[in-house]
């Protein structure tokens, strides 16, 4: 479900209007190709001038509202298409945000079933779950050689001194620092 009409406003507001631009551009190639067309050919056939006229008119009244009608779906259209790459890419934006910050506790993020680049998602994902592997990992290293310190300590006397169990410890600690900065 939506939260927001625009996901991002400035990128949505600007590609509806090159949209909206491009359609309009075609749509006037178009009237003034078949205005000239039908204007030629009806001075060819000695049309009378209240019958073209008429023709006139219905011709351009015709052709407002076509291009009226063009211009709401394709608007409709963009809106649409753009929300099913822009939303993507706002939770794409976010996940990479967190995980700059070395946060790879979030849970991934779901999207929408008619969404685009689920393919992207999934791979972010994957790279998020790898990062957090490899600090489990890298923590749980850590969490041995503090083991083997303990032991390297209480199984030789030579490092049973007061002044190395406080150069040992001070290690420890700065061995827990390696990985604190990250969230898994």
């Amino acid at each position: 479900m939506r939260k927001s009409f625009f996901v991002k406003p400035q990128l949505q507001l600007r590609q509806l209007f090159i949209s909206l631009a491009v359609t309009l551009a075609a749509a006037l190639l178009v009237y003034f190709a078949l205005n000239y067309a039908i204007w030629s050919s009806a001075r060819f056939l000695n049309v009378p001038a209240a019958t073209l006229h008429a023709v006139k008119t219905i011709f351009h009244i015709t052709f407002a509202g076509v291009l009226f009608a063009l211009l709401i779906a394709f608007g409709f259209e963009n809106y649409f298409r753009f929300h099913r790459i822009a939303g993507p890419l706002f939770v794409i934006e976010k996940t990479l945000h967190s995980l700059a910050a070395g946060d790879f506790s979030s849970a991934p993020r779901l999207l929408r079933k008619k969404d685009e680049l689920k393919d992207l998602m999934g791979e972010l994902q994957v790279m998020q779950n790898g990062m957090k592997t490899f600090v489990l990992e890298d923590r749980k290293i850590l969490r041995d050689i503090m083991t083997r310190l303990d032991h390297l300590v209480q199984h030789n006397p030579d490092f049973q001194t007061p002044l190395l169990q406080q150069e040992i410890d001070s290690i420890k600690k700065d061995l827990l620092l390696v990985t604190a900065r990250y969230k898994v």
